[in-house]
């Protein structure tokens, strides 16, 4: 149950970050514990290789950087929704407005 209410909470949010600290301590092998830590740090690190390619005007694999995070937790809403900004903005620095306000209407 403990791991469900930190999978509800986002990987960003401290909350989530001690709920998954005390469940690690609690449940070091736990196999649903370890895979939540897990795709914590994936989504993290795939969300700063995007970053950091936006901020560098390497728009084009700053988007498939953010779908890719797209689908490492696609129950995720508000998660997802962060990123679906996060890409709609990386649109609109390539003139691609159609796809940055697709985006921003999925985010809502």
């Amino acid at each position: 149950m403990a791991v469900l209410y930190c999978r509800a909470l986002h990987c960003h949010d401290k909350q989530a970050f001690e709920v998954l600290q005390q469940l690690l301590r609690v449940a070091p092998t736990s196999v649903d514990v370890l895979d939540v830590k897990r795709l914590w740090k994936l989504m993290e690190d795939v969300d700063l290789v995007a970053y950091d390619a936006f901020t560098r005007g390497n728009y084009n694999k700053a988007v498939l950087l953010f779908t890719k995070t797209l689908t490492l937790d696609e129950n995720h809403r508000a998660y997802n929704a962060s990123v679906l900004g996060s890409r709609a903005t990386t649109y609109m620095a390539l003139e691609q407005y159609d796809k940055a306000v697709q985006d921003c209407n999925a985010a809502s």
